[in-house]
């Protein structure tokens, strides 16, 4: 069985601007659940820990985080110069 599609339809563009942002959103679900242990040092054993402890797992959360928004923001980079192009 031969299959056709057509390049000129709505469907597949559609298609071919959603699929970077696809691709950042598999990414970002990667990141978010590898990095789960990562992100929750063990907690602290003396009262005195406490304070850094909490404070290594904010810095953590935000270096995720900012890899979160280089994610999205290369997925925007791409969809544009993708549909730039004929």
């Amino acid at each position: 069985m031969m299959i056709a599609f057509s390049t000129e339809s709505g469907a597949y563009r559609a298609g071919q601007d959603a699929g970077p942002f696809i691709d950042a959103a598999i990414f970002l679900v990667i990141l978010w659940i590898s990095t789960r242990d990562w992100r929750r040092p063990k907690p602290a054993r003396i009262p005195e820990d406490l304070e850094s402890t909490a404070q290594l797992a904010r810095k953590r959360t935000r270096v995720v985080a900012l890899w979160t928004v280089a994610a999205i923001a290369a997925a925007v980079v791409a969809s544009v110069i993708q549909s730039r192009q004929p």
